[in-house]
């Protein structure tokens, strides 16, 4: 028979002119869930938390390490990311990010505060421990021996968690009596938002066999005076040739370039394998493995262009700049290797920068990139012109991943591209794999968005204008979450014949009904018509060469058929 079915829906590919897209694909799909086959509604966005008139700019899940359950969100109010107890067996569960003016900051567990899912900051110190400023002073007493000994010290500040930071510089050294009580005095200041709790003594014994400063005792940080009453029976020959008895060294200072980073980062991620990676303008800082307080002047890596943002993926580091991308690997931190990537394909945006699996992706002039390892492909070039394209406005958007599909929100978006219909501001939902992907568009506008990653949920940020206040609302939720259907708009390729026929009869397989349905003809409305049930029903007369179908409602879609009689469409169904 002379007729068209659509048996299987898919979603839209606008680069291609809709007469050359494939049977089942869509000129237009809206608010489509099509995960099977069929069409079904996507669900309408459930009010959640009220999270205040402050505009929210950072979201993120957060475990709880008490019961290792879900519990809330960690929130910022600036452009920062969370970094959650990147330390193995960390007995302070330690949360490390960015405040507005760029220095890193640590809180812990108990430094939050929660108010329904919303979790937030509101004990936190620099992540940070700075070198004493001042040298400290020694004096020795009490002494009777003959042997002299000539020493110098140095001092550490340790903070709250047992961080430890550069030392002073040395004391002036001493001649001291071998049984001398020689008091140190600290007349350093510290900075009281570094938590800085106690500070350490080291001693260095001119002429030993070990020069290094050794460490000698702790006080708190309140003490003003240290008496060191260890002076060593060293083994060696002082300077007047006097021999002693070997002691075993003690620990030396191992804090020497441990200097906090610099106050004014852009951004700051997690390597892994406990090394925080940070950047500013086109230069990289490599915290020391497992020590985010600690940032070595010599390890740092300047890029040949600005960097806008990094992604951890793999073992390796993507540095994305506002020119060519690179790969940072290597042995983090002491050794890393760089790799410049042959594409010239630049960042728009920190926020459109996200990760699946191992791969890196972000949105560039021409498009949405994914690199993996150092291989780099355009994912949206399949889907979208370069003209399409910027006219979704990418330099604003930002990427997720949401069930291993990649969801760009976007706003102010503006199109006049007949083949391309698009909300001016919602979320473009890529679905790719081993066979054709789609694309798919939802009518749902959001500043910021949260995957919770133990049950793969999606929550949206999104301003209440008749309260005046930011929500967290869930998107997509499922029936059983609270969802409830919402109206799609699917709308079918060009279907084309070479001389005109007249098809005068349709049917509408659905689980349920009224379903609306419309006809094109030659580009032309013909036919408006509630659909009630699953019987066949006549069209309007009229002949053409193309042929368009529009289904709308909120009820599941199995397949569609229109054909030359009532009778052709029986015997198609029953075949």
């Amino acid at each position: 028979m002379a007729g068209f079915s659509v048996n299987t829906f898919g979603g839209q590919i606008p680069k291609l002119s809709a007469r050359l897209i494939k049977e089942n694909l869509a000129q237009s799909s809206r608010n489509c869930e099509l995960l099977n086959g069929n069409l079904v509604p996507t669900r309408a966005v459930k009010t959640g938390s009220n999270i205040g008139a402050t505009t929210v700019e950072t979201i993120q899940s957060y475990i709880s390490p008490l019961t290792l359950n879900f519990d809330g969100y960690l929130v910022g109010y600036h452009a920062t990311e969370f970094i959650v107890r990147p330390l193995p067996n960390d007995t302070h569960d330690r949360i490390y990010f960015l405040d507005a003016s760029g220095q890193l900051r640590v809180t812990t567990h108990g430094g939050l505060v929660k108010s329904g899912d919303i979790q937030t900051v509101v004990t936190d110190y620099a992540a940070a421990v700075s070198s004493p400023g001042t040298r400290p002073t020694t004096l020795a007493a009490g002494g009777s021996s003959a042997t002299l000994i000539e020493v110098s010290y140095v001092i550490t500040y340790v903070d709250l968690f047992g961080a430890e930071g550069p030392p002073s510089f040395a004391s002036i050294p001493m001649t001291a009596k071998s049984d001398d009580t020689i008091t140190i005095t600290n007349a350093a200041s510290y900075t009281a938002d570094e938590g800085i709790v106690n500070w350490r003594i080291y001693r260095a014994v001119s002429g030993s066999a070990a020069t290094k400063f050794q460490y000698v005792g702790e006080a708190a940080i309140g003490a003003s005076t240290f008496n060191d009453t260890s002076l060593p029976d060293w083994g060696g020959v002082d300077a007047w040739g006097n021999a002693g008895s070997k002691t075993t060294p003690q620990e030396v200072t191992v804090s020497n370039t441990w200097y906090p980073a610099p106050l004014d980062l852009d951004g700051c991620i997690s390597a892994g394998q406990g090394v925080l990676i940070a950047w500013r303008g086109n230069t990289l800082y490599f915290s020391e493995t497992f020590l985010p307080h600690a940032w070595p002047p010599n390890y740092q890596i300047v890029i040949e262009s600005d960097i806008v943002g990094l992604a951890s993926i793999g073992g390796a580091v993507v540095v994305l700049t506002n020119s060519v991308p690179y790969l940072v690997g290597g042995s983090l931190p002491s050794a890393p290797s760089v790799q410049r990537l042959d594409t010239e394909e630049a960042c728009l945006s920190r926020k459109a920068i996200t990760t699946l699996g191992n791969t890196c992706l972000y949105a560039s002039p021409n498009g949405i990139v994914a690199i993996s390892m150092g291989e780099m492909s355009n994912v949206t070039d399949a889907f979208l012109t370069r003209q399409q394209w910027e006219k979704m406005n990418p330099s604003t958007c930002r990427l997720g991943v949401y069930n291993d599909d990649i969801l760009m929100f976007y706003e102010n978006a503006t199109s006049t591209d007949v083949n391309f219909d698009l909300p001016t501001n919602g979320i473009m939902q890529i679905r790719t794999g081993t066979g054709q992907g789609f694309t798919m568009f939802h009518e749902d506008t959001a500043s910021i968005f949260v995957v919770r990653p133990h049950d793969e949920r999606l929550f949206i940020v999104q301003w209440d204008a008749l309260i005046n206040a930011w929500f967290l609302n869930e998107w997509n939720p499922t029936l059983e979450n609270g969802g409830v259907l919402r109206d799609y708009v699917w709308k079918s390729k060009q279907f084309r014949v070479p001389r005109d026929v007249c098809l005068s009869a349709a049917q509408v397989d659905a689980e349920s009904y009224p379903v609306n349905l419309r006809l094109w003809l030659d580009g032309s409305l013909n036919y408006n018509y509630t659909v009630p049930s699953d019987e066949p029903f006549r069209l309007p007369s009229g002949r053409a060469k193309q042929f368009e179908i529009e289904v709308t409602g909120n009820k599941v879609v199995r397949g569609i058929v229109i054909g030359q009689s009532i009778t052709d469409i029986q015997t198609d169904a029953a075949a």
